[in-house]
């Protein structure tokens, strides 16, 4: 037998110490092991205790979390559903909600739905089968096709960034309406008569509270229908450019844009650049979300800055949280301008910062 096949024989005959083992090791019964690794439920003398931990060690034991989370029925993870995890805004989310998750001892679980409500439905199914400690969803659309099963679950839920119509259950979203009608009127302030939007997909609730909020401000101003340009179109930088260049190739191209987010923001510096329209001189723009490649754009991108790590942290405790809330409680997060260079104010990255 070749050294190679020998170690690989090693490897698929491993076995891992027992409880049995280390009960025998330490002189003591399996029960009093259990109680040593799961802190309880009953105490157990320091010198015991001193006696397993000891043994634990020497052979190198380590607890069955499978078979921890078969008794607890829920495993020590939570389940995290987004949409595009190409999208660096639910990078970040996803970041967050690890962090927090991990400082309670959960490991997190990520389903990419891909745009797909087939693909979010079958993630929903995996991670209830998984019996994670809690699911946090980022729904594709109105989250409709995900609703039924998740009401038939016992396992905790919260909804980020869009709500779910017909499902109780906790929701932390951005304050759309509001950030839109402040990036609207500072476009306004620095003396457009009028102010475009690029939107996102029709019917999607945070695309529509944005342009909400865009609609809101002019209305303020008393800028007539005919000056309220709307183009929408899908969230990412390519539709965003492929947007721009529309807009841009108009008679009555506009002056100033709100960008309903920053990755589509970026398309439009692109398309800009395209068509040689210098940003902020011929073309004012400011995006939502504040993603941190916004502040090295040239020009920078003055953004609407979404709270993601409060938002992370926040459906995470939503989640870990056993005391009485009540069961559809939403929390609308605040949003913060950004300025940069892109609307016309000073561009300088050592002042703004990436945040």
């Amino acid at each position: 037998m070749s050294s190679r096949a020998g170690a690989a024989k090693g490897r698929g005959t491993r076995r891992y110490p027992t409880r049995d083992e280390v009960a025998r090791l330490a002189g003591t019964s399996t029960a009093v092991v259990s109680y040593v690794v799961n802190d309880g439920p009953r105490p157990v003398s320091a010198a015991t205790k001193e006696r397993v931990l000891e043994a634990i060690e020497a052979l190198g034991y380590r607890p069955n979390a499978l078979a921890r989370s078969l008794r607890a029925r829920r495993t020590q993870a939570i389940g995290l559903i987004v949409p595009d995890l190409a999208n660096p805004f639910f990078g970040e989310l996803g970041r967050w909600v690890e962090d927090r998750g991990f400082d309670g001892g959960n490991a997190l679980l990520v389903g990419n739905s891909m745009g797909s409500e087939e693909r979010e439905q079958r993630y929903v199914e995996l991670f209830l089968q998984y019996r994670v400690a809690g699911l946090i969803l980022v729904p594709i659309g109105d989250g409709r096709a995900s609703a039924q099963r998740l009401r038939e679950s016992a396992v905790p839920v919260v909804v980020l960034d869009r709500p779910v119509p017909g499902l109780a259950v906790p929701a932390v979203l951005p304050d759309n309406v509001a950030g839109a009608a402040a990036a609207t009127r500072h476009l306004l302030e620095h003396g457009y008569s009028e102010v475009a939007c690029l939107a996102g997909p029709d019917g999607l609730a945070s695309s529509e509270e944005r342009v909400e909020g865009w609609s809101r401000a002019l209305d303020e101003a008393l800028v007539p229908m005919s000056g309220r340009l709307l183009l929408r179109t899908a969230f990412g930088r390519a539709a965003g450019y492929r947007g721009a260049l529309e807009l841009l190739d108009r008679a009555d191209r506009p002056r100033a844009v709100f960008v309903a987010s920053d990755e589509q923001a970026f398309g439009v510096l692109r398309a800009a650049a395209h068509r040689g329209i210098r940003v902020p001189e011929d073309l004012a723009v400011i995006g939502f979300d504040g993603l941190e490649q916004a502040a090295f754009t040239v020009p920078g991108l003055t953004t609407m800055r979404q709270d993601v790590r409060a938002a992370g942290e926040l459906a995470v405790r939503t989640l870990t949280d056993r005391s009485p809330q009540p069961a559809a409680r939403t929390v609308r997060l605040p949003v913060r301008l950004c300025l940069r260079g892109s609307c016309g104010c000073p561009d300088k990255l050592e002042e703004g910062g990436a945040w």
